[in-house]
């Protein structure tokens, strides 16, 4: 076989045809590149069929937890240990009881914590402690905006259809609020969140893991606030704050509910371009930040999800999201396994009609009041 195919390529070199540079012929650059993406498309069918037919068991769980720890690049934790937290009131808004701050949690090695604390009125009185939640907003958004602050009219307008201020409605509902910032492009020029995961990893870091090492810290703040149940702590996160609130409650186990909204399904498709084929703006197209290496050999979603279990876990998506479809398509997937594990109670969906890329807080509202 060797010798057939040296003898060919003596051949081809041997032959001496002049060719009219002008007369060049391409074309075969589109079929390259598709090519190589149909070959990525099958090995990405190949790696979730291996992933779906393991049963994770609480040994291997705790072992993915690690790796995915390592994956994501998320530092030490105990080298950006809370040096000091700084507390600033902020007036509250009309008929809204108890106590906002614009809180900084200042980090060992220069990194900080930048969000809003909101304290019900009732919170810790009569030495009872109140259940905590840590909110994350999505893309172009504010922890103030998720508060009903005023920030913008551009924004407000479009937290009223988006994300509906659901940090301040979760506090209205009694549970003390931390909502950490997440970089995003709401006043900062260019890609910022590529440009900044271009050069994490060019020193061995990655940007999601320096952000979710955030919302771990922020655990650790909640936990050590005196009015806050360090036992019923829980997470929801919108969009991308909801790919945080998924990470973050896979690797951490102090959170004992996690409401996904908008962000839930199809990482392995999404990531590789098959799904999402909306017009959208850069800063959402560009989604390297996301991308890890290694990363979906062992990890996708449902895996994640699978993660928090004993855990609570609740998702919700708009009808009319762009994500919709496959995310009906995974909550059905575990919600089988559930079934089989007798741990149905521990999980819930919504896909709600009428409704698009958007904060839903209807049946996830009851959720986190069943279970935290």
């Amino acid at each position: 076989m060797l010798v057939r195919l040296k003898k060919k390529i003596k051949s081809l070199l041997v032959r001496k045809k002049k060719v009219n540079i002008k007369n060049l012929q391409f074309g075969y650059e589109e079929g390259q590149y598709e090519e190589i993406k149909s070959f990525l498309r099958k090995e990405a069918v190949r790696q979730k069929e291996s992933r779906w037919q393991k049963n994770l068991n609480v040994t291997e769980i705790s072992e993915l937890r690690k790796e995915l720890r390592s994956i994501l690049s998320v530092p030490d934790s105990g080298s950006f240990d809370i040096d000091i937290i700084d507390s600033q009131s902020i007036d509250l808004i009309k008929n809204i009881s108890g106590e906002l701050s614009n809180i900084e949690i200042k980090l060992r090695n220069g990194i900080s914590i930048r969000g809003i604390l909101g304290i019900p009125e009732k919170a810790g009185k009569k030495r009872k402690q109140t259940p905590a939640v840590v909110c994350i907003h999505g893309a172009r958004s504010l922890p103030e905006v998720i508060f009903g602050l005023k920030v913008s009219k551009e924004i407000e307008e479009i937290n009223k259809i988006y994300e509906k201020n659901f940090a301040l409605e979760l506090m209205k509902n009694g549970y003390v609020v931390f909502a950490p910032y997440i970089i995003s492009d709401f006043s900062l020029p260019g890609n910022v969140r590529r440009d900044l995961d271009m050069l994490s990893i060019s020193l061995g870091y990655r940007l999601a893991g320096i952000e979710i090492l955030k919302m771990i810290k922020s655990l650790d703040f909640l936990c050590e606030c005196e009015s806050v149940d360090p036992g019923r702590i829980g997470i929801y996160g919108v969009s991308n704050g909801g790919h945080y609130a998924l990470w973050t409650a896979a690797i951490d186990e102090r959170i004992k509910v996690t409401v996904l909204s908008n962000s839930f399904g199809g990482s392995d498709e999404s990531l590789i371009g098959k799904q999402d084929t909306r017009p959208r703006p850069v800063y959402l197209t560009d989604h390297t930040w996301r991308m890890h290496s290694n990363y979906l050999e062992k990890f996708d979603d449902c895996i994640l999800a699978f993660m928090i279990f004993p855990g609570y876990l609740f998702i919700e998506v708009g009808e009319e999201d762009y994500k919709s479809k496959l995310t009906s398509q995974y909550v059905r997937l575990i919600a089988e396994k559930i079934d089989k594990i007798g741990m149905q109670d521990h999980f819930g969906y919504e896909i709600a009609q009428g409704k698009g890329h958007e904060i839903i807080l209807n049946e996830s509202l009851s959720f986190i009041n069943r279970f935290i």
